[in-house]
Formats: structure tokens, sequence, C-alpha cells
């Protein structure tokens, strides 16, 4: 039986405005391992979520973007290069966080979960293009489509704004497959033709004693 005293208020769905079609400062603020179903499946799969915190610019309205916050899915949890597309998404954003690329001893040793979480904190710049959603086309979302390194040092985020950051998330639902990233190691896998087809801060940190 339910206490008498609780009260079950009306709330309104919080919407954002979108942000422009433009690159936008961004602080990693956190980096989570989920498990998600297959898309027309009923498998389960590994997705890592890179979720970022914009540290300036404006939405189409001209309103300040700042503590935004945006994120990155992606599979697979490993390093790779496509003859068509490139380097991965987890190629890409390693890269741009520690604005270098990877030596060959770093690809042949893989990305560890300690070092993609030593990574926290770090800047960058994310490429936004305005998408629709797959489930309702009449919704639009904003889209990370590439990954650049920091150009100067932002302001990084305060105390404050990650205090509300925080309890922003909090509130959030949360998928209960959701784990750490400890838990991941990613490194370099071989893969079919057929298998590519499938796959579509302010922490002062030195990148010479990223744990690699």
């Amino acid at each position: 039986m339910l206490n008498d005293n609780i009260t079950f208020e009306k709330k309104e769905a919080k919407t954002f405005t979108l942000l422009k079609n433009d690159i936008y400062p961004a602080q990693l603020i956190d980096v989570n391992l989920e498990a998600k179903q297959k898309y027309q499946s009923t498998e389960m799969e590994n997705v890592l979520s890179f979720e970022f915190a914009v540290l300036g610019g404006k939405d189409i309205e001209g309103k300040d973007a700042r503590t935004r916050l945006l994120a990155k899915n992606f599979i697979p949890t490993f390093l790779y290069i496509s003859t068509k597309k490139g380097k991965n998404w987890l190629y890409k954003i390693v890269e741009a966080l520690i604005n270098r690329e990877l030596t060959q001893e770093e690809e042949a040793n893989g990305i560890t979960s300690k070092t993609i979480n030593f990574l926290t904190g770090k800047q960058c710049r994310l490429l936004l293009e305005k998408g629709a959603s797959k489930n309702d086309p009449n919704k639009s979302f904003s889209n990370i489509v590439n990954i650049l390194p920091a150009d100067s040092e932002y302001q990084p985020l305060s105390a404050e704004e990650k205090e509300q950051i925080k309890e922003y998330k909090a509130n959030r639902v949360k998928p209960a497959e959701q784990q750490s990233v400890s838990n991941l190691t990613a490194s370099i896998q071989e893969l079919t033709p057929e298998e590519l087809n499938e796959i579509e801060g302010g922490n002062d940190i030195n990148v010479d004693n990223i744990p690699f």
C-alpha cells in the first residue's frame, strides 16, 4: 500500500532548442558501456556512450549553449579502420582528446578503460548537424558528425556547473544495463567485410602521462 502523503505532480517534459549546424567546444564528462537491444533483433549488444558538455556557443535561438549535453553512442568497442570511412569513432575520439594520432605501439596494445577514464575532463570540438529521429521523423536532434582536437584552451566547467549537470543526470531515467567503462578494455581486432558493413574538466592533463 502507498503512503498517504505521496503526491504525484504534473510536470512538463523538458525540451531543448536545437543547436546550430556548427562546431562547438566541449568537454568530456562521462563514458559508459551500455547494453542495448540490436536493431530489429532481440539480441543485446554493448554500446560505448561518450558524453560531452558544451563549453560555448549559441543554440538556434541565440541562447547560451554552455553545459548542454551531447552524447556519441557507437559500436564496436574496439579499434578498426574502414577502407570506406576511415578510422572508427573510438579512434577519432581518443585522438581528438589527446590532440595527436595514436602510435603503432599504442594501437598494438589497445585502448584500455583506464586510458578512457583518464581522458574525462579533456576538451575537444564537436561538429554538429541536425538529424531526424529514426522513431519519429517529425523530431530532430543535434548529431555529432565529427570530433576535432581543441584549437585553444576553453573555460572548463566550474564546480557549480558540474554539480548542476550531476543533478540533471541523476534525475534522468537510466538503462538498468548501464555499467561503468571501467569494466571495458578495447583492443584492435580484425573484422570481415560483412561485419564492417553492419557497423555503420577542468583537469590539467599532460598527454605524455596518459596511461596507455
